[in-house]
């Protein structure tokens, strides 16, 4: 699915009114088809390819909650406090300085 946003409906209408015959008689007397045509870009291929990619992939990885619970459990899973600060400061904007 393809999304435009913002200015970019409007140069999209501007561009089909510009690809549009000027003599409105010529449509009418069946002269001039009008035909419309999308044009999808490699990008967007590629982007619709991706997203389905995703869909495939779980939301949860199951074995690795599977071995953090285990982990737990067992009393082997130590956090260090100090990096989970950092990478929390980090995710803010911050870097860590010495």
């Amino acid at each position: 699915m393809l999304k435009i946003f913002g200015s970019g409906i409007k140069n999209i209408f501007e561009v089909y009114n510009r690809s549009k015959p000027s003599k409105k008689d010529d449509i009418s007397e069946g002269k001039i088809q009008l035909q419309d045509e999308v044009i999808i870009s490699d990008t967007a291929r590629d982007i619709k390819t991706s997203m389905e990619a995703l869909k495939n992939i779980p939301d949860v990885r199951e074995e690795k909650v599977a071995e953090l619970k285990s982990r737990i459990i067992s009393g082997n899973y130590n956090i260090d406090g100090e990096l989970v600060a950092d990478a929390m400061l980090k995710g803010l904007g911050f870097d860590k300085k010495v």
